[in-house]
């Protein structure tokens, strides 16, 4: 049969040239608050994009904890300075031994290794600065303050790193393998991210002096007590009550580890399966009685009972639909309105090596023309012979794939308002979001499923109805008549 797209009420002379909110029902006609609804006022599940739903697994946030280490500190533009080989301390201030004026003029290279006070004169100081590194006029050092000297721990020159530490049987860990970083070199090369360090030239230390650096820049890095870090598994053990973490690392998720507990044990009743991980902020779902991701998508997605629950978008159109056309029905073909739920790419939602910073993609984002819907829970239509049997009525939305096939410049498919369309786009870090057709007749995607616009729900002719009249223009429409 041929697909109808709705315009709005016929005018008084039988036109249908109607546009922007006339030509999408009413407040009144879907029975709902407003003329622009949303697509799903529920948002926050992968299963939200379903034209109907059952299963949910609400995303949850969580926002690491995290604290701060310096390994040095810059200042720049600096023309000259007094500097020594050593110093005093008196209790309360240090004072350069012998000093020597220094421009950066000349040899930049008698800088390094010495003391200086950056000042004009021999005063003492309070703060005492080591020199790392000149790059040109610019001064790399470590503060020190309080007596402290270079040999004092997180005050050295040095720092040692390693991606591994094993526990010793005293509740020390110990860096495995560590790298001897200088700080200078830290500066030029801060990729440390994922390294432990005691943040001294210690290799080993206790728990909570044990840090994983979680992100590193020039001359600091964030980082996790080790203490207060979580494991993450490649996959896990079900004993019938509890989960156990396999393959586990510690300290943040990565590509192929997004499995944890949310506890240092790697046990617990509840597993959380990390999709997205920002740094700042971990998303998840929460799983139990043995399932795992898998398990979850194809609960929100593919299972038998799928589409249980009706969206606020088939609520609506079904209100105007039992009010407005059931005498009509008759006309009317039971065709597929497909709801394609099939997963283009998974991104992080991909236990395997699934990548932490992309996104779930449904079929309908790849730009494909191809109409056959693939999932028979995906083709909603009233009886079970052609599709899934789940609709009441046979009406429902246009897809992507016939909105581009069906665009151009002149087409009804341009109401001068947006409305929505059935295919679902992706799921972002917190909401699902679903394509719709903007002001001049194009796809977007912008929308998470819970923004309100306008609706233009489509109806299929029988193949053997034909028109009384009209050329199917909107200033002379198809006239259907009994006869």
């Amino acid at each position: 049969g041929v697909k109808l797209l709705y315009n709005g009420v016929p005018s008084s002379t039988g036109t249908c040239n109607n546009s922007g909110a006339s030509s999408a029902l009413t407040a009144e006609q879907m029975g709902t608050s407003s003329n622009n609804v949303a697509f799903n006022t529920q948002y926050q599940s992968v299963a939200d994009v379903g034209y109907m739903y059952n299963t949910r697994y609400d995303y949850s946030t969580e926002e690491p904890n995290y604290s701060s280490g310096t390994t040095m500190d810059v200042r720049d533009n600096v023309q000259s300075t007094y500097y020594a080989d050593s110093y005093s301390y008196s209790g309360k201030s240090y004072s350069l031994n012998s000093p020597t004026y220094g421009s950066t003029g000349y040899d930049v290279t008698q800088f390094l290794g010495k003391y200086t006070c950056f000042n004009n004169g021999y005063e003492s100081c309070e703060k005492l600065y080591y020199i790392l590194e000149v790059d040109r006029k610019s001064f790399h050092y470590i503060v020190l303050e309080n007596g402290k000297s270079i040999e004092d721990p997180g005050y050295e020159p040095y720092i040692k790193l390693s991606k591994n530490i094993k526990e010793n049987n005293d509740g020390t860990l110990t860096l495995v393998e560590p790298l001897n970083i200088h700080k200078a070199t830290w500066y030029y090369n801060s990729n440390y991210a994922g390294y432990f360090t005691c943040g001294t030239k210690n290799d080993t230390c206790d728990s909570k002096s044990m840090r994983y650096i979680r992100s590193a820049g020039k001359t600091e890095y964030a980082y996790i007590p080790y203490d207060q870090t979580y494991k993450y598994g490649k996959s896990y053990e079900w004993n019938g009550t509890s989960y156990t973490l396999t393959d586990t690392i510690v300290g943040a998720p990565d590509n192929s580890h997004h499995y944890t507990c949310l506890n240092a044990s790697g046990v617990c009743d509840e597993i959380s399966y990390i999709y997205n991980d920002t740094f700042y902020r971990m998303y998840y779902i929460n799983i139990s009685n043995g399932k795992g991701v898998e398990d979850a998508l194809n609960e929100m997605l593919y299972d038998d009972d799928v589409n249980k629950t009706d969206s606020t978008i088939k609520a609506a159109i079904d209100f105007w639909y039992r009010n407005n056309m059931t005498e009509y029905t008759h006309y009317l073909e039971d065709t597929v309105w497909c709801n394609d739920r099939s997963i283009a790419d998974k991104g992080g939602w991909n236990s395997k090596d699934g990548s932490l910073d992309r996104f779930l993609y449904f079929n309908s984002n790849t730009n494909s023309k191809d109409l056959i819907c693939k999932n028979v829970k995906d083709r909603f239509t009233v009886n079970k012979s052609n599709g899934n049997g789940a609709l009441t009525y046979p009406v429902g939305l246009i897809t992507r794939q016939e909105q581009v096939l069906a665009y151009n410049s002149g087409s009804s498919l341009n109401s001068n308002y947006n409305y929505w369309g059935i295919s679902p786009r992706n799921f972002y870090l917190d909401y699902a979001v679903g394509f719709y057709v903007d002001n001049k007749g194009s796809w977007h995607d912008s929308f998470g499923v819970d923004g309100k616009i306008n609706i233009r729900p489509a109806i299929s002719l029988q193949s053997m109805i034909a028109p009384a009249s009209g050329d199917g223009s909107v200033d002379q429409p198809y006239l259907i008549t009994d006869n």
